[in-house]
């Protein structure tokens, strides 16, 4: 990661649950984590699959970091879907598939090798062509999209009018 005070950027594009401290910040965008499928996979219903449904299907996860105690896993997942849902088994159990990033879950989900929980911000396109569907009604809490800057910064007003376009094209 590239470091404001050092002078490596000028701002930068973090990614995280909460507002960075490192500076100034503004939060662009905030994902939901949704639970999707290809549509071939699960059939032509657009019905919510219950947790147990769930589970007669493949399980795609992605490896969040150890340290993301409130990462989009299926653990997780679990724990939502238990505030909704009588019975819900343990999915994180029934993982097929683990990958270490988002998009290679999200590419195996489109080639409808399981059923994955991803950032409704990555799968927009494929939800909007169809390519993949939305199948549980329980979504998990994301992250935000944060511009970051250093407040001592030399183009403050460079940087300023930078945040202003960014926030009106989001």
């Amino acid at each position: 990661m590239l470091s404001l005070e050092t002078g490596e950027a000028d701002i930068s594009i973090r990614y995280v649950r909460r507002a960075p401290t490192e500076g100034p910040s503004v939060e662009l965008a905030r994902d939901t984590f949704l639970v999707v499928a290809n549509p071939k996979l699960v059939g032509g219903s657009r019905k919510p699959l219950t947790p147990v449904e769930l589970g007669q299907f493949p399980l795609i996860d992605v490896g969040w970091p150890a340290s993301d105690t409130e990462a989009p896993t299926w653990r997780h997942w679990e724990t939502a879907a238990r505030k909704r849902h009588k019975h819900v088994p343990n999915l994180s159990g029934l993982v097929s598939l683990n990958f270490r990033e988002e998009l290679h879950a999200i590419e195996a989900a489109i080639s409808g090798q399981g059923i994955a929980i991803c950032s409704n911000v990555l799968v927009a396109p494929e939800l909007a062509s169809g390519a993949l569907v939305k199948v549980a009604s329980v979504t998990l809490p994301g992250y935000g999209f944060y511009i970051v800057h250093r407040s001592s910064h030399p183009k403050l007003a460079s940087i300023k009018a930078f945040v202003a376009w960014a926030l009106a094209a989001a």
